[in-house]
């Protein structure tokens, strides 16, 4: 990922639309399947504390692991959770200790999928809970994927094939971010062409006086996805599974 991008996360994550949109939609999903916190949970590729609203009220204790010390610069100290510089392919973690794991918009960045899964599983305790999210759709390729260092994006079936290939059960999938993906792939499609979409950052596109409104798309979106039927696509995949 680009220094720039860890700028843009840290000075965003918490008004920027698609941080809160996603984020509800996490809320929504894992208040559905967890009644308590639980004792200790791991957050990995944490990236400069986009996760940590969610942390103490899914677990008492976190692990917050990246592979870049750029993750942990100017972080809040808070009690009960310890960061660590680490690689997910090797994790400095021992045999089912975490009931809890995130992983959220990770896997597009690693070349061995089926080996993170694995270690993945390794860690958690049995009937953890995983919680996924990845970019969806190849034809949303553009410079912003390149900028974040990712190698893929998914289709949902094809995630949900890789997941029970590494051991867990499916307790949920859908696409997030379906009413802005025509926008998006216009928008992505123009970048391709332009001179200067290969430095631009999508973020920059996005006037700040339209959050609350997209923010409020995406939350309607969310509802339909849980309580009513689910997007036939969208800009990511969201996932919760279970080790088996």
């Amino acid at each position: 990922m680009i220094k720039e991008h860890y700028e843009v996360i840290r000075k965003n994550k918490m008004s920027f639309w698609w941080f809160s949109g996603r984020r509800d939609l996490f809320v929504r999903l894992l208040k559905n399947n967890l009644q308590s916190p639980v004792a200790s949970g791991i957050d990995l590729g944490c990236g400069p504390g986009t996760n940590e609203d969610l942390y103490f009220w899914l677990a008492k204790k976190w692990l917050a692991l990246d592979n870049s010390k750029e993750s942990f610069k100017d972080c809040k100290k808070v009690k009960g959770q310890l960061s660590l510089v680490g690689e997910l392919l090797k994790l400095p973690v021992k045999n089912g200790t975490h009931e809890i794991c995130l992983l959220l918009d990770v896997l597009e960045h690693i070349d061995e999928e089926q080996r993170a899964l694995s270690e993945i599983h390794r860690i958690l305790k049995d009937d953890g809970l995983v919680l996924i999210s990845v970019p969806a759709f190849k034809c949303l390729w553009s410079y912003h994927d390149e900028q974040a260092g990712h190698k893929r994006r998914y289709r949902k079936k094809e995630l949900e094939e890789k997941v029970k290939n590494g051991g867990f059960e499916l307790i949920y999938s859908c696409y997030f971010n379906f009413f802005l993906f025509l926008p998006i792939l216009f928008i992505r499609k123009i970048m391709r062409i332009t001179s200067t979409g290969k430095s631009t950052l999508e973020a920059d596109l996005s006037p700040r006086f339209l959050d609350g409104i997209l923010f409020l798309l995406l939350k309607m979106e969310n509802f339909i996805n849980l309580n009513l039927f689910k997007m036939p696509f969208g800009t990511s995949v969201v996932m919760l599974l279970r080790k088996k």
